[in-house]
């Protein structure tokens, strides 16, 4: 075919100059046949060469429609991100002071610590933070109920001057703090998840599946841990500790503990932080 178009486009096959029409309805005005122009050349070929010309205009229409499903995909995806960016959740941790790794705090009594005893109560106070890249957070806590009249209080802690007496000081990673607890106990504003009316944690019903144990039933009541929590915004924190911040990202806590010291019995305290919507 190409060499068939080439040589009509050199001139190298002529029509038959001599012929004539015999109706009159030639191209040339008296009534020669004129070459044939290239549109008509390419129908020509194509009315001959049917089958071939419908596979390509459909391997064209194919492709066609690929091509926009995929920008159609695309530009959907990218009107997606654009409206919908999601913000990945911030990495919490709780953490001694200073933002100090720990996995447990100890809970023994010892003066040295400024653990105090009257009578058979002893009382202590212990410091921790919340790590949480500068967004807001939900922190629970949650203890068993072994021991009679364990109580629990919770405080903001915040640095103290020269002139005041802290609540709990100490070192932690080559660093020393000095800190207060300020405002009220914290836990009269915590929400409880699963507080039955005698105080104790509620057993679940049948079907039902408990936070801690799951399905196991044969759970000694005071076992059951009771849970509680409290969301608290990013304008709460008042410390920084991650490196390159410019804004805090930490909140500090004081954690106060009394019980009876006779009380031959073991509790747990769980603190436990969770991603909220960051604000």
């Amino acid at each position: 075919m190409d060499e068939q178009l080439n040589a009509r486009e050199q001139g190298d096959i002529k029509h038959n100059e001599g012929a004539a029409n015999p109706g009159g309805n030639g191209f040339g005005s008296h009534g020669e046949a004129r070459p044939a122009g290239r549109i008509e050349r390419i129908k020509a070929w194509v009315s001959g060469h049917r089958r071939e010309s419908l596979a390509i205009m459909g391997l064209l229409t194919v492709l066609l429609v690929l091509l926009g499903l995929t920008l159609g995909w695309f530009v959907d995806a990218n009107r997606g991100s654009t409206v919908g960016k999601i913000k990945e959740p911030a990495e919490l941790k709780v953490l001694g002071p200073n933002a100090t790794a720990t996995e447990q705090i100890d809970l023994s009594y010892n003066p040295e610590y400024g653990d105090t005893k009257t009578g058979n109560t002893v009382t202590l106070k212990r410091a921790f933070c919340v790590q949480t890249g500068g967004d807001g957070f939900e922190l629970q806590l949650a203890n068993t109920t072994n021991i009679t009249g364990l109580t629990i209080e919770l405080y903001r802690a915040e640095n103290t001057s020269a002139l005041q007496t802290p609540d709990v000081s100490g070192t932690a990673d080559g660093k020393s703090y000095s800190w207060k607890a300020t405002g009220e106990n914290l836990l009269t504003s915590f929400e409880y998840i699963n507080k039955e009316n005698d105080g104790l944690a509620a057993v679940p019903g049948e079907g039902a599946s408990d936070p801690t144990f799951k399905d196991y039933q044969n759970v000694q009541r005071n076992a059951r841990p009771l849970y509680r929590y409290k969301k608290f915004g990013k304008s709460e924190l008042n410390a920084k500790t991650l490196d390159g911040s410019t804004d805090n990202d930490t909140l500090n806590f004081i954690i106060r503990l009394s019980w009876d010291e006779s009380a031959k019995e073991t509790d747990v305290i769980y603190l436990i932080a969770r991603n909220t919507s960051g604000k």
